[in-house]
């Protein structure tokens, strides 16, 4: 027997000494088998102290159910529950309800995953098992964290191609990281970390820790078993209630790490390519959007004009509202001869997806799709491209992430002019305004200095200009920080951008252009953070804040006086209205958009989309909004989207199941619709 190996595979996995080591009084009298299951108890209970690294995780878990279920998420419940939802609503809940929610967070983060991580050491070296527990949890934490921030900020969490955007962002403007995440919020994520660490550097220093330490050993141990059964029993308890039944009922840590790793279902991975009309009777079907023949009225009536596209930054109609102009001169002059929207809604609260809206007439894919073969994306740019006409772009800054360099360069803008980086560091405070400033004027000044040549020689050119001073959170530019009403320093921002489109105006004027240009100011979208407006708060829905933005067409020639827009208006529009009034057909088989005049926009769909952004998505359709909360899974209608005028509909009911169909089915026509008209192409015209 002192030769066998028969107990071989046992010792393996336990990394316990092979029989022959055994000594030799141990054998005897039947203490074998004794000092077998002593040793693998032993074995076992070794790996299970290790996983006392992860424990720190495990209530960072809870903490973030914690954070998750704010007194709306807990008025969201009462309503679906059929209780009362006065403040706080969380007390028309007994104590055995509220603490059902809890039940799966401690049997995730305190059985299932310690459980996993005691089979995943027994397969490594003894060596490495500190290593690879502390780095799970580590980046698991850093995970939580961000999303936490994440769902303080937007209401949601997101994917990790926005997280990279972010990360992208926070590391060119540093100055805001604080915004973001307090520095109290950083200091527990250190001591958290911290707590980690020293965890795991006293048990990979401990080489035999029940030897060594017999007392911290069985605390460790204790700690983590009793965890782990309490985890067990009250994750069984809970999960059965009814209430743990909804999404919040759902544990933290697998939630985020999904949301995390798989986001949101736009990047057309499941798409079918069909033909134009096929889209097109699909769309319509859905929508209720049908193209008609051109309006005769408007139809190349601005044939040869030039287009300047102004996209606002950050402009929420709430404070950029273009109903009363007398504080902004310019836009008052272009008023009188331009398409005034009232009721105009981007389509989505990013800007890159806004301006991809802006500029092909479609709802727009993440960025990511266009990682991969280049594509062609046609809609204005292209079209006026084949037309003769010249296309710019000036952005005062490069592009967030390679997908966006991808998705302009698909877009198809002759020349993209991008301010030169700064010099000597990033700056910060009213210097990073200053510099922000100097960048957009840059952009200002090319713009003009293109326009003036392009029209010394008689070429026509598309222009869209995106200054970024209007990002929020906004700077005071006239008390220096002194200004506490954000409404007035979002104006105040407006005024000044106003003044520089009255720059381009007067250039215009000079050059004998200015009733040969149609000019089109808008916002790309809203509010979208607490950090951008610390009275923002989504709870769920689709906040008018974030996708109400301002509008103006100015069409001289065409247009004697102002007109009102009375129906719903999309980013979608855009193209199309421009496209119309030149009397430019081709490239337009994919367009998603009508002209602003159209009559058919008061029966169509207008689709809001913001599902790994704000966790909702809906449509408006004759005023009247539905909005799908994909998180809790609740359907709202209401007739505007300011909270108080939503109702939550029935639970099962017809309708809900309507609306999530309806919006479900244009999910997936959309990625049926991008890569038809976004093909893979091995060769494109820049």
């Amino acid at each position: 027997m002192r030769g066998s190996n028969r107990y071989f595979p046992l010792n393996r996995l336990f990394h316990q000494r092979p029989i022959d080591k055994i000594p030799q009084d141990s054998t005897a009298g039947g203490t074998t088998t004794a000092f077998l299951n002593e040793r693998i108890c032993r074995g076992f209970l070794d790996r299970f102290i290790f996983t006392a690294i992860w424990l720190p995780v495990g209530v960072l878990g809870v903490y973030a159910k914690i954070k998750i279920l704010s007194d709306e998420k807990w008025r969201i419940l009462a309503h679906a529950f059929h209780r009362a939802s006065t403040f706080p609503a969380a007390r028309h809940f007994n104590v055995f309800e509220r603490a059902a929610l809890y039940s799966s967070d401690w049997i995730v983060g305190f059985a299932i995953v310690p459980s996993i991580l005691v089979l995943m050491l027994a397969i490594l070296p003894r060596r490495l098992w500190s290593i690879v527990v502390a780095s799970i949890s580590i980046f698991a934490s850093l995970i939580i964290f961000y999303q936490i921030q994440s769902f303080k900020n937007v209401g949601h969490f997101i994917p990790w191609y926005l997280m990279s955007d972010s990360v992208h962002w926070a590391i060119g403007h540093p100055q805001f990281l604080i915004d973001y995440a307090s520095g109290f919020s950083l200091l527990k994520l250190a001591f958290l970390i911290g707590v980690i660490v020293v965890l795991a550097v006293f048990l990979h220093c401990s080489k035999n820790i029940f030897q060594e330490n017999a007392v911290a050993a069985r605390v460790l141990a204790g700690t983590v078993a009793c965890l782990a059964v309490a985890g067990s029993l009250f994750g069984a308890w809970g999960v059965t209630r009814e209430l743990a039944q909804t999404w919040y009922g759902r544990a933290a840590i697998p939630v985020i790490l999904s949301a995390t790793l798989l986001g949101n279902d736009d990047v057309g991975s499941a798409a079918t390519v069909k033909s134009a009309d096929t889209l097109d009777r699909e769309y319509a079907a859905l929508a209720s959007s049908t193209r008609a023949a051109p309006d005769q009225r408007y139809w190349a009536k601005a044939s040869g004009f030039d287009v300047i596209v102004l996209i606002l930054e950050t402009a929420p109609a709430k404070y950029d509202s273009f109903g009363s102009l007398e504080d902004l001169p310019t836009l008052k002059r272009l008023a009188s001869n331009s398409w005034i929207g009232s009721s105009h809604y981007s389509t989505f609260p990013y800007t890159a997806k806004a301006t991809f809206s802006i500029l092909t007439s479609m709802y727009p894919p993440n960025p990511i799709f266009f990682g991969g073969p280049p594509k062609q994306a046609p809609g204005l740019v292209r079209a006026l491209s084949s037309a003769g006409y010249e296309t710019r772009y000036y952005v005062p800054h490069a592009f967030e992430t390679r997908f966006e360099d991808a998705m302009y360069a698909a877009i198809g803008f002759d020349k993209v002019f991008i301010s030169e980086p700064t010099r000597g560091g990033v700056p910060f405070g009213q210097q990073y305004y200053e510099d922000l400033m100097h960048h957009d004027v840059d952009g200002l000044h090319a713009l003009m200095q293109d326009a003036h040549e392009l029209a010394r020689q008689n070429r026509r050119y598309l222009a869209v200009f995106s200054p970024q001073i209007g990002h929020a959170p906004w700077p005071d530019l006239v008390h220096g920080g002194a200004e506490a009403s954000l409404g007035k320093r979002a104006r105040a921002l407006l005024k000044l951008q106003d003044e520089w489109l009255g720059q381009v105006v007067e250039q215009l004027s000079e050059d004998g252009r200015l009733d040969k240009t149609i000019i089109v100011v808008t916002g790309d979208h809203g509010i979208r953070t607490a950090t951008e407006d610390p009275s923002f708060e989504p709870h769920g829905l689709l906040p008018d804040y974030s996708f109400h933005v301002p509008l103006l067409i100015f069409a001289p020639k065409v247009l004697e006086d102002r007109q009102i827009i009375g129906g719903v208006t999309s980013h979608l529009d855009l193209a199309p209205t421009i496209l119309h009034l030149l009397g430019i057909k081709q490239g337009r088989a994919f367009e998603q958009g009508l002209p602003v005049w159209d009559s058919s926009i008061e029966q169509r769909k207008v689709f809001l989309w913001a599902g790994d952004y704000l966790g909702a998505e809906g449509f408006v359709q004759e005023h009247n909004f539905t909005i799908w909360n994909k998180v809790a899974g609740y359907v709202f209608t209401g007739s505007s989207l300011d909270e108080d005028s939503m109702r939550m509909v029935g639970v099962g009911s017809t309708e809900q199941a309507g609306a999530v169909e309806c919006l479900k089915a244009m999910a997936k026509l959309d990625g049926d619709w991008w890569l038809s008209a976004m093909p893979p192409s091995t060769s494109l015209r820049r």
